[in-house]
């Protein structure tokens, strides 16, 4: 089953917060793989209900300096 994209957070769903622009396979394998802060892949996540704003602050802490 798929999820509920339009609930999505929209600036989680067009990926600005990864900078899908310029980097999109970047955006692509934060997607697919494994993240220490969500415990598991977003993509895998999002279908089992997580919610956007816990993926949304998993996305901008890329963005964090480190």
């Amino acid at each position: 089953m798929l999820p509920d994209l339009a609930a999505l957070d929209p600036d989680l769903l067009d990926s600005a917060a990864l900078d899908a622009a310029r980097d999109p396979w970047g955006t692509a394998d934060w997607w697919l793989r494994g993240n220490a802060l969500l415990g598991g892949a977003p993509a895998a996540l999002l279908a089992r209900g997580v919610a956007d704003d816990l993926l949304t602050e998993a996305a901008r802490a890329l963005r964090e300096p480190y």
